[in-house]
């Protein structure tokens, strides 16, 4: 399954605009899918309303030294993020779930504003909860390559 969208520095920022049919989701994989097509648009009101209140998104490994972000954070990162790319595009490549969990192995490509090309592999769990009757997103933590990524925030690759 191939979706266009946005993601960087281990911080998926992927559309959902599906270059073939999309397949029926459960609910929590369509949170999730949901989750990650509003970081094309940096629509920061859909991102927040998906969102738990105490929303905490961690970056892995930690020996990168990006900063933990609560939901206000998150969502002002998101937005000024995504100015920095002109393409991407984010290749799903497994999806597993468990009640309260989804996991996802995603592979991005694409070009920065500054000429740069963006290819990176990451794994994104996020943690689900039910709020008054319906399905937010808790936490998010992304493991991405840490090698590659300490390069291209270097200005490298």
């Amino acid at each position: 399954m191939k979706f266009t969208g946005v993601q960087a520095l281990g911080f998926i920022l992927t559309s959902l605009s599906a270059t073939m049919a999309a397949p029926q989701h459960s609910p929590q994989v369509q949170l999730v899918v949901d989750f990650l097509g509003t970081f094309v648009s940096a629509d920061s009101s859909a991102l927040s309303e998906l969102l738990t209140e105490d929303f905490l998104y961690i970056p892995l490994p930690r020996s990168l030294n990006q900063p933990q972000r609560n939901k206000a954070d998150f969502v002002t990162f998101v937005q000024g993020f995504r100015s920095n790319f002109v393409t991407i595009e984010s290749h799903v490549n497994q999806t597993t779930e468990q009640p309260g969990r989804v996991v996802t192995f995603i592979e991005a490509t694409g070009a920065t504003v500054d000429g740069r090309n963006y290819n990176n592999q990451v794994m994104l769990t996020t943690d689900i909860q039910s709020v008054a009757g319906k399905l937010k997103i808790s936490g998010a933590r992304e493991f991405f390559d840490s090698l590659y990524t300490s390069q291209f925030l270097a200005g490298g690759q």
